[in-house]
């Protein structure tokens, strides 16, 4: 599981392997959004050539299919979805103020276990704390 503000992608392999499919997965996703930007700015061109030649010509039906055009690539432009890009891992900001607690996450001797449901150990009580630092290693 690789945590992400928008979407969470979740891979059933090891670290390394997982790491290698998440990078291709946000290479994919740079291209498709690289890929759909791109047909947007052609649908605009095109737009834009058909409303000159709708205006000198007077016809409706070109400046109607200039709309459609334009709308069709506000509609690409909206759905195109940007790569992940790593960033720092910096602060970790929380909705309001209520939430911002010395404690952010209490573990009460939650059991680790394996998929087939054998416990590997328990955490015993833990505070996740303001500041501190969590690595988890899979």
């Amino acid at each position: 599981l690789f945590l992400r503000p928008e979407d969470s992608p979740v891979f059933a392999l090891p670290y390394s392997r997982a790491r290698q499919a998440l990078d291709e997965l946000d290479a994919a996703t740079a291209r498709k959004f690289e890929r759909d930007m791109k047909i947007a700015q052609q649908l605009r061109k095109q737009a834009s050539k058909l409303n000159n030649i709708g205006i000198n010509s007077g016809s409706d039906l070109l400046t109607v299919k200039t709309k459609q055009l334009k709308e069709r690539a506000e509609k690409l432009e909206d759905a195109a979805v940007q790569a992940h890009r790593e960033r720092s891992a910096g602060a970790i900001r929380l909705a309001n103020r209520g939430t911002h607690a010395k404690v952010l996450v209490t573990l009460e001797d939650a059991a680790v276990e394996t998929p087939d449901g054998t416990v590997l150990f328990r955490t015993g009580k833990r505070h996740i704390c303001q500041d501190d630092r969590i690595v988890l290693l899979g």
